[in-house]
């Protein structure tokens, strides 16, 4: 039996282990390859998840930008608005001054007329 496996040691060699040994190589081969290939999946998906998260963020910056600036628009709109308003009554406060000054003017004068009448009788 000792003299049959050393004639045959070289089949078996060829025939069992080194098959065995290439089995057992390319099998770590692949498994390292779907790893690598699982891997740039992942981060494939993780930059796409990356990209769809930037974009949303970038729209929600841009909606508030611009919620932001229709609300600065209205306000400047409003305080045109209302200094247009200022103005308009410092004309109409200017207007009934004059018209006061005018009338006291006048009672004066009523006054001084009630006098001398008042004095006459």
């Amino acid at each position: 039996m000792k003299n049959w496996f050393v004639e045959n040691l070289n089949f078996i060699i060829i025939t069992i282990i080194l098959p065995l040994i290439g089995w057992f190589g390319s099998k770590k081969y692949f498994q390292d390859r779907e790893l690598k290939s699982k891997d740039i999946e992942n981060d494939s998906g993780i930059s796409e998840v990356l990209h769809k998260n930037l974009n949303l963020y970038q729209r929600m910056l841009d909606d508030i930008e611009e919620r932001y600036e229709d609300k600065l628009a209205k306000r400047d709109i409003d305080i045109e608005n209302l200094e247009n308003k200022v103005e308009s009554l410092d004309t109409e406060i200017i207007l009934l001054e004059e018209e006061i000054s005018d009338l006291e003017t006048k009672i004066s004068k009523l006054k001084a007329k009630i006098k001398k009448l008042d004095n006459n009788v």
